[in-house]
């Protein structure tokens, strides 16, 4: 994003504009249910958390790009705005937020349920900031709303689909039934964090097709994709996403049934 300023051009970096917006929205979003839910300690130590948070983001996303990439050129370690693997950061950082859950005094799924509200949100502003650096783009259309990069990360000078904003909307979409309708009506511990898991693996398996960035290992094709080409297999992202939504589906059918068994009891 460039424009002047009292008579001098001024640059700012779209994609870490919207990563920092995206982590003051998630300290905000949990920040407040936390103190609606009277979950003191956790609301004063929303920074603390997601300093603690950035480690297995930050490693969980790229040792899962580095597994699915085996054998092939990856980007340097300590390349920011590529090389990552969303679902490795997600499953790495699963664990740590149910820890710190319970350092903060509540119980592991009622706190992984608070922390997964902003989730949506930060994810959202991530993928709009992919859009601003023109990286994880979409293969070729010829849509009217197709859109072309000139000086982005990746494909430019050609039309395709802005998958990035596919995303982020869904991911937007996902966020309003989180909040407006799961939170109102929320049955079971658990619900929240299982709603954001099964949602956005659907919607993985959604945009995944319309991604036309190469560099993905794509299984059962017999080629890679040339830039701006639609896979012609199965992402790993796609495979990952089908796991997780079984996983996601043999959990709740075991903590609905629970749930069902604890009314059944205080009747």
């Amino acid at each position: 994003i460039e424009f002047d300023l009292f008579g001098r051009h001024l640059a700012i970096n779209g994609y870490g504009l919207m990563i920092g917006l995206g982590l003051v929205a998630w300290v905000k979003i949990v920040g407040h249910e936390a103190k609606r839910l009277h979950f003191d300690r956790m609301s004063r130590t929303m920074t603390m958390s997601l300093l603690i948070f950035a480690v297995p983001i930050y490693l969980g996303g790229k040792g899962l790009y580095w597994l699915t990439q085996w054998g092939q050129e990856a980007p340097p370690v300590g390349d920011v705005q590529q090389g990552f693997v969303f679902f490795g950061s997600l499953l790495a950082t699963l664990p740590v937020m149910a820890w710190r859950a319970r350092a903060v005094g509540v119980g592991c799924l009622e706190g992984l349920d608070v922390f997964c509200y902003g989730a949506p949100i930060t994810h959202a502003l991530g993928r709009i900031g992919c859009f601003c650096a023109g990286c994880c783009y979409g293969h070729r259309s010829e849509q009217f709303w197709a859109v072309t990069f000139e000086h982005g990360r990746g494909l430019n000078g050609v039309a395709i689909h802005p998958v990035q904003l596919y995303e982020a909307l869904g991911l937007v979409v996902l966020f309003a039934w989180m909040w407006w309708g799961v939170r109102k009506r929320k049955r079971f511990h658990g619900q929240v964090l299982l709603t954001y898991f099964l949602g956005y693996s659907a919607l993985r398996v959604v945009t995944e097709y319309f991604r036309g960035d190469p560099g993905r290992r794509i299984l059962f094709s017999d080629h890679e994709p040339l830039p701006g080409e639609p896979p012609a297999g199965l992402p790993t992202s796609v495979l990952i996403a089908l796991l997780v939504t079984l996983c996601g589906l043999v959990v709740l059918v075991t903590l609905r049934r629970r749930a069902r068994g604890d009314d059944s009891l205080a009747s």
